[in-house]
């Protein structure tokens, strides 16, 4: 997963590639967590190249969601696959999340 801090926009940058699942799902929330915990910022998730994402994955972005948010900072997701975006709206995660373009969809 590439990931930068934005300075200029005060956020961490991750772009996962592939899938989240039972498989990364934790090391994913480690390693975001373990970063915010160092500089704190909005988190943006790019998920131009995520596949797929389970419900573990959800889980993981979940706990993601209540530390960041607890601290005042939000969550934004981007490029989305239409079929995540629709798992978003299904579970109202959509709710709680800025998303900002979904790919091959209209949002």
């Amino acid at each position: 997963m590439d990931k930068v801090y934005n300075e200029e926009l005060c956020q961490w940058e991750y772009r996962p590639v592939g899938d989240i699942d039972i498989q990364n799902s934790n090391e994913i929330k480690k390693e975001i967590l373990g970063d915010f915990s160092e500089k704190e910022g909005d988190i943006l998730i790019d998920g131009k190249d995520l596949e797929y994402i389970d419900s573990t994955g959800l889980g993981a972005i979940i706990a993601i969601y209540k530390e960041v948010n607890d601290r005042g900072k939000k969550i934004i997701f981007t490029n989305l696959a239409k079929f995540v975006h629709k798992l978003f709206k299904i579970t109202d995660m959509d709710k709680l999340f800025e998303i900002r373009g979904v790919e091959n969809g209209e949002d």
